[in-house]
């Protein structure tokens, strides 16, 4: 059952802020993340011993396929952008279902 709650993000376009992070493209991912609930039924943080959620895996993987990645070792990549940064932690409680 698709999501209809809105995004905890507010899309908008302003190109007087600069260039635009290679990431932005992510922002449809986590939002048809956030909608379509895939991740819902994942084990939440409580469950999780160390490191990072079941949720967060899927989804570092998700992002970093549609961005053309292809080693563990890029996840540096994602985690060195700091507004992708920034919108995967205000996504990642209704994306997990949280």
């Amino acid at each position: 059952m698709l999501n209809d709650r809105p995004a905890p993000v507010k899309w908008k376009i302003a190109p007087d802020l600069g260039p635009v992070t290679a990431s932005a493209g992510h922002l449809l991912v986590f939002e048809l993340l956030r909608r379509s609930g895939l991740f819902a039924d994942l084990p939440g943080s409580d469950d999780r011993l160390q490191g990072w959620t079941d949720a967060q895996m899927l989804t570092a993987l998700v992002l970093m396929n549609v961005a053309g990645l292809d080693r563990v070792s890029d996840v540096a990549r994602l985690e060195a952008d700091e507004g992708l940064r920034v919108v995967a932690e205000r996504m990642e409680p209704q994306i997990a279902g949280l």
